[in-house]
C-alpha cells in the first residue's frame, strides 16, 4: 500500500469519526431543552461542558482533515466549502451552548437574590424578636415606676401642703436649639409649639424665635423667606415636611436601637447609658404610635 492510499484511508477514518462526533452531539443536545426547563445549575453546567467538549473534538478532527486534504492536493476552495459545511452542522450546538450559559447566569442571579431575601427575612425576624423583648422589658419598667409613684403619693394629712405646691410658679421652659437630627425633631417641635407657636405674639416675632432656635444648617433652608406671617407659615411647613416626615423619624429611632453597643460585664454606668438610650428610642416610637407597628 503506497503513501497516497494510506492518506486516503486515514482521511476516510477521520471523516467517519467527525460524522460520529456530530451524531453524538445531536443525541446529547436532545436533552438540552429538558435541562433548561428543570433549571438545575449543576445539570445546566454539565450539559454545557459536555457540548463544548464534543465541539472541541470535532474542531480537532476538522484541522487534521484539512491538513490531509491539503497534502492530497485538493483545491483550497473545495477545502473551504467542506470546512464551512462542517461549521454549519455545529451552529445549532453552539446556539444551545449560548442558551445554557444564559441559563447559568439567570439561575445564579435567582439563587443570589434568594439568599439575599432569606438574609433580609432573618434580619427582620431577629429585629422583631429583639424589639419585642425590649418592649416587654420597657413595659415591666413602666409598671415598676407606676408602683413607685403610688407608694410615694402623700397621705391625707399632707393634702393641704400638696395643694399649696401646685400654686407655685413654674420656671420658664428653655427650648434647646434644634440640631437637625430626626431624633431631635419630636422634642423640639412639641416644645416650640407649646411655648412659641401657640403664644399670642405676632407671627413675625415667632419667626424670629424659630430662626434662633434651629441650627445654622437648618436655618439655611428658611433664611430666604420673607419676614412676614406668610413667610413664617411657609418656614414651618418646610421644617415639618423635611424633619417631621414620620417614616424618616421612625427609621432614625430604629437605627438608634440597632446601633446600640453590646454591653459586656456589669459596669453600671454603661448599662444605665445603654438602657437610657434604648428607653428614649422606645418611648419616642410609642409617642409616635408606631411601636407596635415596628415590632410587628
Amino acid at each position: 500500500m503506497n503513501i497516497q492510499s494510506i492518506k486516503m484511508e486515514k482521511l476516510q477514518k477521520l471523516s467517519k469519526a467527525i460524522d460520529t462526533k456530530i451524531q453524538l452531539l445531536k443525541f446529547t443536545n436532545e436533552a438540552t431543552k429538558n435541562v433548561l426547563e428543570k433549571r438545575s445549575f449543576t445539570a445546566v453546567e454539565r450539559q454545557r461542558k459536555t457540548l463544548e467538549g464534543k465541539i472541541e473534538e470535532v474542531h480537532t478532527l476538522k484541522v487534521e482533515i484539512q491538513e490531509l486534504k491539503l497534502e492530497n492536493g485538493e483545491e483550497l476552495e473545495e477545502i473551504r466549502q467542506w470546512s464551512s459545511t462542517t461549521e454549519g452542522k455545529l451552529a445549532e450546538f453552539e446556539s444551545a451552548i449560548s442558551d445554557l450559559k444564559l441559563a447559568e447566569m439567570s439561575i445564579k442571579n435567582d439563587e443570589r437574590e434568594g439568599k439575599e431575601e432569606l438574609a433580609a427575612q432573618t434580619k427582620r425576624k431577629q429585629f422583631e424578636e429583639e424589639l419585642k423583648f425590649e418592649q416587654e422589658k420597657f413595659e415591666r419598667w413602666l409598671e415598676h415606676e407606676k408602683a413607685l409613684v403610688e407608694n410615694k403619693k402623700p397621705q391625707s394629712g399632707s393634702i393641704s401642703g400638696a395643694m399649696k405646691s401646685t400654686t407655685t410658679k413654674l420656671p420658664k421652659l428653655v427650648i434647646t436649639q434644634f440640631s437637625g437630627k430626626y431624633t431631635d425633631w419630636l422634642r423640639f417641635w412639641v416644645q416650640f409649639k407649646a411655648e412659641i407657636d401657640n403664644s399670642e405674639v405676632s407671627n413675625v416675632t415667632k419667626f424670629s424665635y424659630l430662626k434662633e432656635l434651629v441650627d445654622p444648617k437648618v436655618r439655611s433652608g428658611i433664611d430666604g423667606l420673607p419676614f412676614t406671617s406668610e413667610g413664617y407659615e411657609r418656614a414651618k411647613n418646610i421644617l415639618v415636611t423635611k424633619y417631621g416626615n414620620s417614616s424618616e423619624v421612625i427609621n432614625a429611632y430604629v437605627q438608634n436601637i440597632f446601633n446600640l453597643p453590646t454591653i459586656q460585664g456589669a459596669r453600671s454606668a454603661k448599662v444605665n447609658a445603654f438602657y437610657e438610650s434604648l428607653l428614649t428610642s422606645v418611648q419616642s416610637l410609642e409617642t409616635l404610635g408606631k411601636l407596635k407597628e415596628v415590632s410587628g
